[in-house]
């Protein structure tokens, strides 16, 4: 039995926002690094039977749907257990038998050597299984007319790219003026935003009404939740980003073509101009 290391949970996951680590897993649960570079691992080692569908996949609780319908066993391990030197030895495994994707090391390994354009390497081998995340849901939401998903950023790190919050109220406001829902996911967004005309929902319930029908666009800032457009927008939505960073165009951090998994148009304004032109797509 091996114990692949995807996601860990730690303190500053706690409280909502105001995280401030970055570039490493180990230090923050980075979504977009999980998202883009060890799940599409953990998929490929998978494929190339390195791995089982029996060995255990350790993420933190809120990304278990990323693999449970993949993966029999989804577990959860916390950082403030660890110590420095011999992170997993409380646990009485054999280090021989656990696979630690969250070091920057292994994260650069696997982002350097693979083949990311025109398409990722592993593209059509792996795509359903990409594309197999678990979107079901408890609770119940009203999905009958017409609503976008805002994917809020709040972070003390690379604040720069965090929404602007007048203009996010506005949006939000707008929107429900002329009858469209607002569904808002991000850590720490209802008490940033303290707007009551928006539905704020977690991670997976995200997923879920980013691939409704009824879904007309997804608007976000630059963030790994964005991401999760390749992987769970199932018909040729609108993913509307602030900012672009002007970064190449295959990398798959930053919305790299070759790892648009559902094919979904994407369409990039530069977030100072805070211009409205999502309005053509309601």
């Amino acid at each position: 039995m091996k114990y692949v290391v995807s996601g860990i949970t730690t303190n500053k996951r706690e409280g909502g926002n105001g995280y401030d680590a970055a570039g490493s897993l180990t230090a923050f649960p980075e979504l977009g690094w999980e998202l883009m570079i060890t799940r599409l691992h953990i998929i490929d080692m998978l494929q190339s039977e390195v791995i089982s569908e029996d060995d255990i996949i350790i993420t933190t609780p809120d990304r278990y749907f990323l693999y449970n319908n993949i993966f029999k066993n989804v577990s959860t391990w916390n950082k403030t257990t660890h110590t420095e030197i011999e992170p997993f030895s409380y646990l009485n495994i054999p280090r021989s038998d656990i696979i630690d994707l969250t070091e920057v090391s292994a994260m650069e390994e696997y982002l350097n050597r693979q083949i990311w354009e025109p398409r990722y390497k592993y593209f059509d081998r792996d795509l359903d299984l990409l594309l197999k995340i678990d979107t079901s849901i408890e609770r119940i939401f009203n999905t009958a007319a017409p609503f976008v998903c805002i994917l809020a950023r709040f972070r003390t790190w690379c604040s720069e790219r965090n929404t602007d919050v007048q203009y996010l109220n506005d949006m939000i406001d707008f929107l429900h003026n002329i009858g469209i829902g607002v569904f808002v996911f991000g850590e720490g967004a209802e008490n940033e935003l303290k707007n009551t005309n928006a539905n704020y929902v977690n991670l997976q319930e995200a997923c879920h009404l980013m691939g409704h029908q009824n879904c007309k666009f997804v608007y976000g800032a630059y963030s790994g939740a964005m991401h999760l457009g390749f992987f769970c927008c199932k018909s040729k939505l609108l993913i509307h980003l602030f900012d672009f960073y002007n970064a190449p165009i295959y990398h798959p951090l930053y919305f790299g073509r070759g790892v648009n998994f559902t094919g979904i148009s994407v369409f990039s304004c530069d977030y100072s101009t805070k211009n409205a032109d999502w309005l053509k797509y309601l």
